[in-house]
């Protein structure tokens, strides 16, 4: 039994004629009839019934057909991955950080005149990120972390096969509104009393949110009232709480810009390690490796 033996039953059923799959077949009728004769010879019953209105399937011939089309989409597929692998390939996962989602545009830029891409960028907490990576549903993951924890969850990747390279470390600070209450009488070059934001609402993201990173040290400030807490699903509804109105988040000191409307107090002595985890049994993809080089771009652009 032969792929062509295969093919031809298959367009002989759909056809109904083996004078019409001999035309679609660019064969003669028959040569294609000789050929399904030693098929069915093969196969020890008849796949076709024929009359004088044409060819109709018998029961066993319903059978083959059914697995013969399995057998057809199957190496169909198969024939896919060569093209799939030439696709340029590239899904990352990443913290809500300016730096990094530009520097996936500038990528997306370089390869945009490809006819194929298949590209994908999704924002991702430590947790999720630690797991779409270990289980290969991205190829690499930007995350932050806090010094007092890095230890830790270094211990905690290892064990998923994963190794965490650090890129970064920027300050970490209390963001708030241009002319927001708790401002009132401080200049950015005095200390500044934290405890006054705990009346004030707090808003971040869930998994994402720096809270769910920090030690409970944090507290210290007394700054963060844990039943006045709004959770928000993305990075714009959280910018705009904060410039708009009394909420206020924390926030990298890297996050507000000379045009924002918001202002950064930094946290004395806090900062956050920024970088990217990655299998430690594989090397770097050119789209990886080009991905850091321009985000390394963007985070100078930062500094």
């Amino acid at each position: 039994m032969t792929l062509l033996q295969i093919q031809y039953a298959v367009e002989c059923a759909r056809c109904g004629s083996i004078t019409k799959a001999a035309q679609n077949l660019f064969t003669s009728p028959p040569n294609l009839s000789k050929s399904i004769r030693s098929l069915e010879d093969e196969l020890g019953f008849p796949i076709f019934l024929r009359d004088n209105n044409g060819i109709h399937l018998t029961a066993k011939g319903n059978e083959f057909l059914e697995h013969a089309v399995t057998v057809l989409t199957e190496i169909k597929s198969m024939g896919g991955l060569s093209a799939e692998q030439k696709t340029p390939h590239f899904q990352l996962g990443t913290i809500p950080f300016d730096p990094f989602y530009q520097a996936f545009c500038r990528l997306l830029g370089e390869y945009q005149d490809r006819g194929k891409l298949r590209f994908g960028v999704r924002y991702c907490g430590l947790v999720s990120a630690t797991e779409e990576v270990a289980h290969h549903r991205i190829e690499m993951a930007t995350v932050m972390i806090s010094p007092s924890q890095l230890a830790f969850q270094k211990s905690q990747f290892h064990k998923k096969g994963l190794e965490f390279y650090p890129i970064a470390h920027f300050p970490l600070a209390f963001l708030l509104r241009e002319g927001h209450p708790a401002l009132d009488g401080w200049k950015p070059d005095e200390p500044f009393d934290f405890s006054k934001l705990y009346v004030y609402p707090y808003v971040d993201f869930d998994e994402l949110g720096l809270l769910s990173l920090l030690s409970q040290s944090i507290f210290n400030f007394n700054a963060v009232n844990l039943e006045n807490i709004v959770y928000v699903n993305d990075r714009s509804s959280k910018t705009t709480l904060v410039r708009t109105t009394n909420f206020f988040s924390l926030g990298l000191k890297t996050d507000v810009g000379g045009s924002t409307g918001i202002v950064a107090i930094p946290l004395p002595e806090y900062e956050m390690t920024i970088g990217y985890l990655y299998p430690k049994d594989k090397e770097l993809t050119p789209f990886a490796e080009r991905f850091l080089q321009l985000a390394n771009e963007e985070l100078g652009h930062t500094s």
